[in-house]
C-alpha cells in the first residue's frame, strides 16, 4: 500500500474544503492524510478541533514560513473573499484580504505540490475588468497568470451547488491545477433536492411583535416562498404595509406604493437629475404626479413619511465607490426599507431552494415548522452545505450563521477535487500498490461487487439502445475494471499483449508478479472464455516462468431480459485451479480438425459426477502441458526437450527446483 495523499488546509474556515476533498480520495480509495491546517478566526478555530480532535490548528498564514509547513501533494485554500464579494465593497487586491491570495502563490512556489484547489466567489472572475463585455477582469487575469508561471496547468470554472444535490443557489469560481493535466471542469453530473429534504421537524418555533403580526395577516401555507421587503413588488412579496407594520395604511396609499416601488427603478428618473442612476431614486412630488395624480396626493405621501413607510430625502450621487446625497438636487420621496430591513426577509418554502446563504442575512431567513416560523438550526445549515450530518458545528448560533456563511458547498468541492484526482491518480504519483489478492477483497468487502446490477448502453447519433446480447458482457467487465482500477487509484499498467495473459501489471516495476488476468463468463452457462492460445502459451512459461502464477479474477453474471447485469460470483484462482484435462487429451483445449488452438477452462465452481477434476497442483498442470505438447502433431518434435528448458528457466526465476511427475504416473488421478 502507497502512502497517503499528503494535503494542507489553508483558510481552512470550517474545513470544508479539507472535507470534500477527502470524499473525493474516499471515493476513489485513496487515502489521505492533512499535515497542516492554517485559520485564525476563533469560533471556526473551535470546529475544527470538534471535527478534527487532537489536530493542531497553526494561526495566521502570513507570518508561517514555507518551510515550517510539511511536504504535501495538494494545497487547498479558499482565500478570503470578501474583497471580491458583492456582498463586499469589492476593494479586490487593494484590500488586504485579497493580497493573501499571495501567501497561496508563495507556498506553491517554494513547496511545489503536484495540484491545487482553490475557491472564491463567483465576483473575483469579473472584478477590475478593463472594458464591461470581457469574459474575466484584471483580479482573475493576474491570478491565473501567477499560477501557470509556477507551472502548473490551470483550470477554473463558475458552478452553482443547487446542480450538486444541495438546495442552494451558490454561485462560486474554482480555480484548480496540477503540474501534468488540465483538469476538466467541462460538464458534471447534475442532481437536485428541494429545501424539505434537509429539514428537521418539531423544532421550537419562535415570537416576536413582527412575527405574530405576520402570522395575524397570513397563514403558515401562505406564507411559505414569500420574501419579506419594501425593496420590489410581486405576489411573492409581503410588504411593510401589507401587513400595516408601522401603522394603518389605506387601499389608497397601498396602491400609491405599490406603484412607486416599479417606477423608483426607472433610469429616465436618473436622467432627470443629471445623475448616475441607482436601483431605487427619490423621487419629487411632480415626479410623483406624472404617474398617480390626486389632489391629496401630498398629504398622502406626508402620512406615510411620518409613519416612516417613505422617507424624504435627496438623491445620492456616485463618488467613487460610494454614493452620497446630493444636497444641491430637490428633496423626493423614497421607500425606506430594503431586504434587511426586516426580522424576516424570507420564509422558505419546502418546495424551494434556499437564496445564496450569506453570513449577514442567514439570521432574516425563516422556514416553516408546524403552525409556526423559526430560523434555521444548526444542522439545517450544515446540510445546506452539503456537510454529513456527523459533521459538528457546536456554537451560539449567531457564530455558526457567521461561519456558514462564508463556507463552501462540500459536494461541490468533492466534484471539483474529483477530477484533479483523476489526474493524479493516472500519472502514477503515489497511488495504492495492491495485489491481486487485495483487490478481490476490495471488489467483494469494501465495494459489495456481489450486490451490484448495471446495464450497458450505445449511443450513436440520436438512438440510445441497451444492450441484450449475452456474449459481450465479458469484454465489457474487463474493461469496466480498467475504469475501477483508475477510479480507486490503484496501481496498474496494462498489458499491450491481448492475446496472452495478464490483462494488468498490478505492480508495473515488477512485471514478474502480481499479474491479473480478467475473465468473465454467463452464469448460466459454463465457462466459455479461452485462457490462452496453447502453442504461444507452452512457449511463453518457458521465456517467462512467472506466466504461471497469474491471478485469474473471473467474475460470473446473469443479464436479464431487460439487459441488467447482475454478478453472481467472483473467484481468484491460479490457472491450474480452473483447467482439468479431456477425453483424448491431457489438458482441455479447444481442437478443430485435429489442429490444437486454446486451453480452455473446467468447470471449478461445481463437483458433479462425470466431471473431470480440476488440477490439484502447480506441478501436474505443468506436466499436463509437457504432455499436450508431446501429444500436439505441431509441436511433438520439440517435446523432448521442453521440460528440461522450463525447469531450467523456473529454477534461474525462483531459484527452485520443481519435481514435475510424468503424465502417466497421475493420469489416472484426473479420471472421472
Amino acid at each position: 500500500m502507497e502512502h497517503p495523499i499528503k494535503f494542507i488546509d489553508l483558510f481552512a474556515g470550517i474545513g470544508g474544503i479539507r472535507k470534500g476533498f477527502e470524499i473525493a480520495c474516499e471515493k476513489k480509495g485513496l487515502a489521505a492524510q492533512c499535515v497542516f491546517t492554517s485559520e485564525i478566526k476563533p469560533h471556526a478555530i473551535e470546529v475544527l478541533r470538534q471535527n478534527h480532535p487532537g489536530e493542531e490548528i497553526h494561526g495566521d498564514i502570513t507570518q508561517i514560513g514555507a518551510k515550517e509547513i510539511p511536504d504535501f501533494d495538494f494545497l487547498l485554500a479558499g482565500f478570503p473573499c470578501q474583497a471580491f464579494s458583492s456582498a463586499g465593497k469589492r476593494l479586490g487586491f487593494s484590500d488586504t484580504r485579497g493580497t493573501l491570495f499571495f501567501e497561496v502563490e508563495r507556498i506553491l512556489k517554494e513547496k511545489e505540490p503536484y495540484g491545487f484547489v482553490l475557491e472564491n466567489v463567483e465576483g473575483l472572475v469579473t472584478h477590475d475588468r478593463e472594458h464591461p463585455k470581457d469574459r474575466i477582469g484584471r483580479t482573475l487575469a493576474t491570478i491565473l497568470e501567477h499560477l501557470k508561471a509556477l507551472d502548473y496547468k490551470v483550470s477554473w470554472k463558475v458552478l452553482n451547488a443547487k446542480y450538486f444535490g444541495v438546495p442552494q443557489e451558490r454561485k462560486r469560481v474554482y480555480i484548480v491545477g496540477t503540474k501534468c493535466e488540465y483538469p476538466d471542469l467541462s460538464t458534471f453530473q447534475r442532481s437536485a433536492s428541494l429545501l424539505g429534504d434537509v429539514l428537521e421537524t418539531g423544532l421550537p418555533t419562535e415570537h416576536s411583535k413582527f412575527i405574530d403580526t405576520l402570522l395575524a395577516h397570513y397563514s403558515v401555507a401562505e406564507l411559505e416562498g414569500k420574501s419579506i421587503k419594501d425593496k420590489r413588488g410581486g405576489e411573492q412579496n409581503i410588504h411593510s404595509w401589507d401587513i400595516e407594520m408601522k401603522g394603518p395604511v389605506s387601499p389608497a396609499q397601498r396602491e400609491l406604493l405599490n406603484t412607486m416601488l416599479k417606477e423608483r427603478r426607472k433610469k429616465k428618473w436618473a436622467t432627470e437629475y443629471g445623475i448616475d442612476w441607482m436601483d431605487g431614486m427619490p423621487l419629487t412630488l411632480a415626479q410623483i404626479r406624472t404617474f398617480y395624480d390626486r389632489p391629496d396626493l401630498e398629504e398622502m405621501l406626508n402620512d406615510l413619511v411620518r409613519k416612516k413607510y417613505l422617507r424624504y430625502e435627496h438623491p445620492k450621487k456616485k463618488v467613487g465607490s460610494r454614493r452620497e446625497y446630493d444636497v444641491q438636487l430637490p428633496m423626493g420621496y423614497n421607500i425606506v426599507a430594503g431586504k434587511m430591513s426586516f426580522e424576516i426577509s424570507k420564509v422558505m418554502g419546502k418546495n424551494d431552494i434556499a437564496p445564496t446563504l450569506v453570513a449577514m442575512d442567514m439570521q432574516h431567513l425563516y422556514v416553516t415548522d408546524g403552525d409556526g416560523v423559526r430560523t434555521l438550526s444548526p444542522r439545517e445549515g450544515l446540510r445546506l452545505f452539503g456537510y454529513p450530518d456527523d459533521y459538528k458545528l457546536d456554537v451560539e448560533k449567531s457564530l455558526g450563521y457567521d461561519l456558514l456563511g462564508n463556507t463552501v458547498v462540500v459536494p461541490v468541492i468533492a466534484e471539483v477535487a474529483g477530477r484533479v484526482l483523476d489526474i493524479y491518480c493516472k500519472g502514477g504519483r503515489k497511488r495504492m500498490r495492491l495485489t491481486s489478492q487485495e483487490v478481490y477483497e476490495k471488489l467483494l468487502e469494501e465495494d459489495k461487487i456481489l450486490e451490484l446490477q448495471g446495464q450497458i448502453r450505445f449511443f450513436l447519433g440520436d438512438v440510445d439502445i441497451i444492450v441484450r446480447q449475452k456474449d459481450v458482457v465479458g469484454n465489457i467487465i474487463q474493461e469496466w475494471l480498467q475504469g475501477w482500477l483508475d477510479k480507486r487509484g490503484i496501481e496498474y499498467a496494462p498489458s499491450e499483449n491481448t492475446q496472452m495473459p495478464p490483462d494488468f501489471f498490478l505492480n508495473p516495476e515488477d512485471r514478474t508478479k502480481d499479474l491479473l488476468e480478467v475473465k468473465a463468463f454467463n452464469r448460466s452457462a459454463s465457462p466459455g472464455f479461452d485462457i490462452a492460445d496453447f502453442r504461444m502459451y507452452e512457449e511463453e512459461i518457458i521465456a517467462k516462468p512467472y506466466m504461471l502464477h497469474v491471478d485469474y479474477l473471473i467474475f460470473g453474471y446473469d443479464m436479464d431480459e431487460n439487459g441488467i447485469v447482475t454478478i453472481r460470483d467472483v473467484w481468484l484462482k491460479k490457472v491450474w485451479e480452473i483447467t482439468r484435462r479431456m477425453k483424448d487429451w491431457s489438458i482441455n483445449l479447444q481442437v478443430k480438425q485435429n489442429v490444437v488452438h486454446k486451453i480452455r477452462p473446467g468447470v471449478w465452481y461445481s463437483q458433479q459426477k462425470g466431471n473431470y477434476p480440476m488440477f490439484r497442483r502447480l506441478e501436474d498442470f505443468v506436466s499436463a502441458i509437457e504432455e499436450a505438447v508431446y501429444q500436439n502433431p505441431k509441436t511433438h518434435d520439440a517435446a523432448g526437450g521442453w521440460k528440461k528448458q522450463f525447469l531450467a528457466s523456473y529454477e534461474q526465476h525462483y531459484g527452485v527446483k520443481l519435481d514435475i511427475p510424468r503424465w502417466s504416473e497421475i493420469e489416472a488421478s484426473y479420471d472421472k
